[in-house]
C-alpha cells in the first residue's frame, strides 16, 4: 500500500498546477474555500506568514504525528494501517465517517486538487501524493502542510494560529497550546467554538488531556511537560 504498483498505468496529461520543483520554494497558493470565497496568498520562505519548521515549537510536529499521522516519517505517502482502520469503521457504521488520510495526502488536496469529492479526484490524489514523495523531503511536506492547513476561519498557517489564538510566535507555543491548536484540525471551523468560549468546554479538556496522554506513552513527552500541561485549559 505504501509502495503501489501502478500495472499498465499510464499518465496522458499533467496539468500545469503539479509544478513540483515550484513547491520547493515560494509559489501562490490560490483555492476555493468551502463557503465560495476565492483565497490567493503566497506560500514559501519569506512570503508573509510563513513559518520554517525551525522556528516552529517542536510540539506541533509532535501533535500532529500523534493526531493525524503517526507513521508519517515512515510510510512513502500512505498509511496501510490507516486505511485498514478505515475501511473498518465504516463498514461497520455502514456509511463515510473516518478517512485515512496522510500528512502527504491532506497537502496534495490542499495546494493541487479541488475540494470536490469524487472517484477520480481520490485516484488523483493517490498520484500525485506518490509524486510529491519521491520529489520532496518529509521535512519540506511538514513545513508546507503547516503553513497551508486551515486552523479557523479564515486563518491559514501555524504562525498565523498561534498569533490569534495565544499572541505567539509558533516556536514559543507550550505542548498544551500546540495540541490546542493541532485538535482543531479535523474541522477548524467548528471546533472554533472552543476558541469563543473564552474557554474550552469540559469535554474538549478531557480531548486535551487523552491526547498528551498518548504523547507520553509513546515517548513524544516527558514526564515533566505531562505534567505541565494540567489542567489542560489553554488561556486564549
Amino acid at each position: 500500500v505504501s509502495d503501489p504498483a501502478l500495472t499498465g498505468f499510464k499518465v496522458l496529461n499533467m496539468s500545469d498546477r503539479l509544478d513540483f520543483e515550484a513547491v520547493r520554494g515560494t509559489f501562490r497558493y490560490r483555492f476555493v474555500d468551502t463557503d465560495g470565497t476565492v483565497r490567493d496568498f503566497p506560500l514559501g520562505p519569506g512570503a508573509p506568514g510563513w513559518a520554517s519548521l525551525d522556528a516552529i515549537s517542536p510540539y506541533v510536529v509532535k501533535a500532529i504525528t500523534t493526531t493525524e499521522d503517526g507513521s508519517f516519517f515512515r510510510h512513502k505517502g500512505f498509511s496501510s494501517f490507516a486505511i485498514r482502520s478505515s475501511i473498518l469503521t465504516n463498514l461497520k457504521r455502514g456509511g463515510f465517517y473516518r478517512g485515512a488520510s496522510t500528512v502527504s495526502q491532506q497537502l496534495v488536496k490542499n495546494i493541487f486538487l479541488s475540494r470536490e469529492k469524487t472517484i477520480s479526484r481520490k485516484v488523483q490524489e493517490m498520484f500525485i501524493t506518490w509524486q510529491l514523495e519521491k520529489t520532496l523531503t518529509k521535512r519540506r511536506i511538514m513545513e508546507l502542510y503547516l503553513n497551508a492547513i486551515e486552523l479557523g476561519p479564515g486563518i491559514y498557517g501555524i504562525r498565523r494560529a498561534a498569533r490569534h489564538y495565544f499572541g505567539k510566535r509558533p516556536s514559543q507555543l507550550s505542548l498544551l497550546e500546540s495540541v490546542f491548536i493541532v485538535s482543531l484540525i479535523p474541522s477548524p471551523k467548528r471546533y472554533y467554538r472552543q476558541f469563543l468560549r473564552g474557554e474550552v468546554t469540559d469535554g474538549w479538556r478531557r480531548h486535551l488531556k487523552w491526547i498528551i496522554g498518548v504523547m507520553l506513552h509513546r515517548g513524544k513527552i516527558s514526564e515533566a511537560a505531562h505534567a505541565a500541561a494540567a489542567p489542560y485549559s489553554p488561556l486564549f
